[in-house]
């Protein structure tokens, strides 16, 4: 059906009207939630989880850690500042999103610290080996140096292109090499997962409280209704039961990469666990 220059000035001038309304109680809406959570001592807590991270960051023996603790380390401080944002500015479901994919690093960095040398050098070639495949022709030159020198070690098909086959079949070596997967029924005969993973790194617990909800979150679904909006809100509730469950997340993959790389283990434990304890103590 055709629309005339009138009826499409009209709609046009509709909706520029909408739009300065909309922004504007936008806007007063978010300053109030922002007024509200300003007031949270608890979200506060995770601006100091992630001082300290940033201080052990700059610190010498950090700098000079494995590319797995680098990467997975730099990741981990994105996710939280990114979670308090998202609180902060009344977006609770999302936060409980990328709290998700934190749990999914660490998860990693705890499998990965328990065996690092085979486990951190498969992490990092996948990345080189990932970054070639999914670079287009024109950009390939600027990754092929890295992609040849470690293809070698692996037995990759380049005629299917980019495809996670190979890396796949690697981890599965390594986990049906474990000793724990051939001691422990729990784990033998299963293949390479998430959940394998966290069981392998004692962490199933987390996997079923943490992991498992944010997957809900992730893909979706009727039960997740009461946390849905459209517009900044806030839910002390929730808001103090994610910043819990980051914390919890937190302290595995700082623990998991320090006690891996030895980074000057007594004094950055010590400190780890004391500003672990302050933040747990202000939680209650």
């Amino acid at each position: 059906m055709s629309v005339t220059r009138k009826e499409l000035n009209e709609l046009t001038n509709e909706y520029d009207d909408f739009a300065i309304n909309f922004i504007k109680n936008l806007n007063t809406q978010l300053t109030n939630v922002r007024s509200t959570t300003g007031k949270d001592k608890k979200l506060e807590l995770l601006m100091e989880y992630y001082t300290f991270m940033e201080y052990l960051a700059q610190q010498p023996d950090m700098a000079n850690s494995s590319q797995w603790s680098i990467i997975h380390y730099t990741k981990t401080m994105g996710d939280l500042y990114s979670i308090y944002t998202l609180l902060r500015d009344g977006m609770i479901y999302q936060s409980l999103e990328v709290l998700r994919s934190m749990t999914d690093t660490a998860f990693s960095a705890k499998y990965i610290s328990l065996d690092p040398t085979k486990r951190g050098t498969l992490f990092v070639d996948h990345v080189y080996i990932e970054q070639y495949f999914l670079a287009s022709d024109a950009d390939k030159h600027q990754f092929e140096a890295n992609y040849n020198t470690h293809k070698g070690k692996y037995k990759i098909n380049e005629s299917q292109g980019f495809s996670n086959g190979w890396y796949h079949q690697e981890m599965k070596d390594l986990i049906t090499n474990d000793p724990i997967y051939n001691t422990d029924s729990a784990f033998r005969g299963k293949n390479p997962s998430i959940k394998l993973m966290a069981q392998i790194g004692g962490l199933i617990d987390l996997y079923h409280s943490v992991y498992s909800l944010g997957s809900g979150f992730t893909h979706g679904g009727s039960h997740l209704r009461p946390f849905l909006s459209r517009i900044p809100e806030y839910n002390p509730q929730v808001t103090q039961f994610v910043i819990g469950m980051t914390l919890k997340v937190l302290t595995v993959v700082v623990d998991s990469i320090i006690n891996a790389e030895n980074i000057n283990t007594h004094a950055y434990e010590e400190l780890h666990q004391l500003t672990s304890l302050n933040i747990a103590k202000k939680l209650l």
